[in-house]
C-alpha cells in the first residue's frame, strides 16, 4: 500500500463528489469547533464562517500533503479548540451547545469519509467503485455520527465539568431585561413593593461540594418599608483572590470548605452568587468585596462568565446553637443588628411568640412556628399601602406574602426580642442535573431568609419561608424534564443503530442450549436505605417529608418531635454521603444505622410533630 499519496493523487482516484463531501464535512467539523468559542460581541455566523473556509481551504490547497491526512489535522484542530477555548453552553446544557454536537457528528462523518477516502485513493479506482461503496459509506457515517453525538451528550456535560477551568469573561453585560428585584440586580435598596419575577429561565449553574444558599446580597437597615445598606463601601479584592472577612463573620474561618464553580447564563451580573462565607474568588476581572462577603465584579459580568469561590461554613446541631451564650454578643452587632422600627402591635406579638424561651435558638423557632401557623405564601399577595409598615399589614392585615416579607417579619421579631438578625437574598440551590451533576438555578429559585448571629459560631441562615404553607393561589411549577428525556433518547437511539445488528448475530449465533443466568438482587444505596428509613421514623409521629426538604431539614424536624438531637447528625450524614464522592465512614454509618433502629424500637413521642426550618 503506498504510503505517500499526494493530495493530487487523491483527487485523481477521489472523484469530485467524495472530495466534495470530504471537503464539506472537515469545513463543518472546525467551523463548529470555532463556534463553541466564547466571544464578546461577534456574530456566530461569522465565527462558524471563519473556521469553515480555514477548514475547506486546507483540504483543498495543501496539496503536498494526503488529503486524508489534512482532514485528521482539521479535527485535531478543531479538537484543541475546544479543550483549550471551547465552552458546552453558559447553562451545561447539551441543548444549548448546538456546536458541540455539530462539531461531533460532523467530525465523526468526516473520519469515515476519510478513511473510505484512503481506501479508494491508494488502489486508484475510486470511480469504478463508488456506486458499490457509498450505501455502506452512508451507513457508516450515519452509526458513527449516531454513536458520537450520544456519547457527547451523555458524557459531554460531565467532561467538560470536569475540566472547567473555573474563570471565564463571558459577553459583554446585557441590561434589556434588567429587574431591580433579581438577586443579580445589585439594587442599594430592596423594594418590598416589587414583585419579583419568578420565570423559568435559567440563571446560572453551580459545580459545587454540597448545595448551598447562593447568597448575593445582605441588608441590614429596615425603615418600615425597604430594606437598605447601612455600608456600601467597597474593597478592591487582591492578586491573591482572598476575601477579607469582618471580624464578626466567624463562619469564614469555620473548619466546612465548599468550593463552587458557577457559570452564568443571564445576562448579567452585578453581584456574583457565592455560598457564604466567600474566602477566595478566582474570576479573572477585578472583583471587590463589601463588609458581609457580598462580591461584585468591577464591570459587570455576561452570558457565559464563569468564575470559582471558596466558601467557609459552620458546621453546628441545634443543640450547640441553643448552648450557646447569648450575652457575648458583641456590642457593636447589638447596635447593628436589634434595632429596628415597628409598631405596637408587632412589638406585643413579639415579646408574646417568645414569652419563657430561654435562649435565642428557641426564640428563633418559636417565631418560626408561629409563622407557619398564621401566614400563608402567595406572590400575588395584596401591596401594603403606601406608608404603611409592611411587616405590620403582612402579619395582621394581608395574612400573605412572598419570601421577602416573610423573611422579613422574622427578622424583624427577632431584632424587637434582642436577636441580632439581617435579611440575605439570592438563591435555593436549585435541581440537580443527573447528567451534568451540576445545581440550575432558574429565575424560580430567587429567594430571601434569614441570617442570625451567635457567639463562637458567627452567621447561621434560617429560611421561614420553607415553613409557611402555599396559598390556594399558587400553581406549582413544571418539572425540568426536557434535557434529560433526549439526551437518555439520543443515547438509546444511538446503541440501536450501532449495537443493534451485531447484538442480533451475536445471540442468534449463540447455543440455545447455552444455560440462562440469573441475575443478581440489584444492590440499594446506603445513604437511599437510610432516607426511607428517616421518612418511616416520621412516619410513626404522623410527620410526612415535604418534596422539598433536604434530609437534613426533615432530620431537624424529627429531632425536635422526638427531643433527640442525634437526628440532626443524621440527616447531616445522609445528606454528606449523597454527594461525596467516597463512601461514608464507616463509624459514621454505623452511626446513623443505630440511632435510627433505636428510635424505630422506642415508644413514639405524645404529639405530633410540627414542621420547622
Amino acid at each position: 500500500m503506498p504510503t505517500h499519496t499526494t493530495v493530487a493523487t487523491d483527487r485523481t482516484g477521489l472523484g469530485g463528489g467524495l472530495l466534495g463531501l470530504l471537503t464539506a464535512f472537515s469545513a463543518a467539523s472546525l467551523g463548529f469547533a470555532t463556534l463553541t468559542v466564547p466571544s464578546s460581541g461577534r456574530s456566530a455566523f461569522i465565527g462558524f464562517g471563519a473556521g469553515a473556509l480555514s477548514g475547506a481551504l486546507a483540504v483543498l490547497a495543501l496539496r503536498s500533503l494526503p488529503v486524508r491526512w489534512v482532514s485528521r489535522v482539521v479535527v485535531m484542530l478543531g479538537a484543541l479548540l475546544l479543550a483549550r477555548y471551547g465552552q458546552l453552553g453558559a447553562d451545561g446544557s447539551m441543548l444549548a451547545a448546538p456546536g458541540l454536537i455539530g462539531w461531533a457528528v460532523t467530525t465523526a462523518v468526516g473520519l469515515v469519509l476519510a478513511t473510505r477516502a484512503e481506501h479508494h485513493a491508494d488502489r486508484g479506482s475510486a470511480l469504478s467503485r463508488a456506486k458499490g461503496s457509498g450505501a455502506p459509506m452512508a451507513r457508516d457515517a450515519l452509526a458513527v455520527a449516531a454513536l458520537v453525538a450520544a456519547v457527547t451528550v451523555a458524557l459531554g456535560p460531565t467532561a467538560a465539568m470536569r475540566f472547567d477551568s473555573g474563570s471565564s469573561p463571558g459577553d459583554a453585560a446585557d441590561f434589556s431585561s434588567y429587574h431591580p428585584s433579581s438577586p443579580l440586580a445589585g439594587a442599594n435598596q430592596l423594594d418590598m413593593a416589587d414583585r419579583p419575577h419568578l420565570g423559568d429561565k435559567m440563571v446560572m449553574t453551580v459545580a459545587s461540594d454540597a448545595p448551598s444558599f447562593w447568597r448575593t446580597q445582605t441588608f441590614d437597615r429596615w425603615d418600615g418599608e425597604n430594606w437598605t445598606h447601612s455600608n456600601t463601601g467597597l474593597t478592591l479584592l487582591g492578586a491573591d483572590g482572598n476575601v477579607r472577612p469582618q471580624s464578626t463573620d466567624l463562619a469564614a474561618s469555620a473548619e466546612q470548605t465548599i468550593h463552587q464553580t458557577i457559570r452564568l447564563v443571564a445576562p448579567y451580573a452585578v453581584v456574583l452568587p457565592a455560598a457564604p462565607s466567600p474566602t477566595h474568588v478566582t474570576a479573572g476581572p477585578a472583583i471587590r468585596q463589601g463588609i458581609d462577603g457580598e462580591l461584585r465584579p468591577a464591570e459587570p459580568f455576561g452570558a457565559g462568565a464563569s468564575y470559582s469561590v471558596t466558601s467557609h461554613q459552620p458546621d453546628v446541631t441545634g443543640q450547640q446553637l441553643r448552648t450557646t451564650d447569648d450575652s457575648q454578643i458583641p456590642r457593636e452587632i447589638i447596635d447593628a443588628y436589634t434595632t429596628t422600627p415597628a409598631t405596637d402591635r408587632v412589638r406585643a406579638i413579639a415579646a408574646s411568640i417568645t414569652a419563657g424561651a430561654g435562649n435565642n435558638f428557641d426564640r428563633v423557632h418559636r417565631i418560626i412556628e408561629w409563622l407557619g401557623g398564621h401566614v400563608s405564601y402567595s406572590i400575588n399577595s395584596p401591596l401594603a399601602p403606601s406608608g404603611r409598615d409592611v411587616v405590620d399589614d403582612f402579619l395582621f392585615e394581608s395574612h400573605e406574602g412572598w419570601c421577602e416579607q416573610i423573611a422579613s417579619s422574622l427578622v424583624v421579631l427577632l431584632r424587637l426580642n434582642h436577636v441580632p438578625a439581617r435579611l440575605a437574598i439570592g438563591f435555593v440551590p436549585g435541581q440537580r442535573n443527573a447528567i451534568t451533576q451540576r445545581y440550575e438555578v432558574r429565575e424560580r429559585d430567587a429567594h430571601a431568609w434569614t441570617e442570625v448571629w451567635f457567639p463562637t459560631v458567627g452567621w447561621v441562615p434560617f429560611d421561614p419561608t420553607a415553613n409557611v404553607p402555599l396559598s390556594g393561589d399558587q400553581v406549582k411549577q413544571p418539572t425540568d424534564w426536557f434535557s434529560g428525556t433526549l439526551a437518555t433518547a439520543l443515547l438509546v437511539a444511538g446503541a440501536i443503530v450501532v449495537l443493534g445488528e451485531p447484538a442480533i448475530r451475536l445471540l442468534r449465533g449463540r447455543r440455545r442450549a447455552a444455560p440462562r443466568r440469573v441475575p443478581r438482587e440489584r444492590s440499594q444505596r446506603w445513604e437511599a436505605t437510610m432516607e426511607l428509613r428517616l421518612e418511616r421514623l416520621g412516619g410513626t409521629v404522623d410527620h410526612a417529608r415535604r418534596p422539598s426538604q433536604t434530609a437534613s431539614d426533615y432530620a431537624a424536624d424529627l429531632s425536635r418531635a422526638w427531643s433527640d438531637d442525634r437526628l440532626e447528625r443524621v440527616g447531616r450524614l445522609i445528606d454528606q454521603s449523597l454527594y461525596a464522592p467516597d463512601e461514608p465512614d464507616p463509624d459514621d454509618r454505623e452511626f446513623v444505622e443505630r440511632t435510627l433502629q433505636e428510635l424505630h424500637e422506642s415508644t413514639p413521642p405524645p404529639e405530633p410533630a410540627h414542621a420547622d426550618t
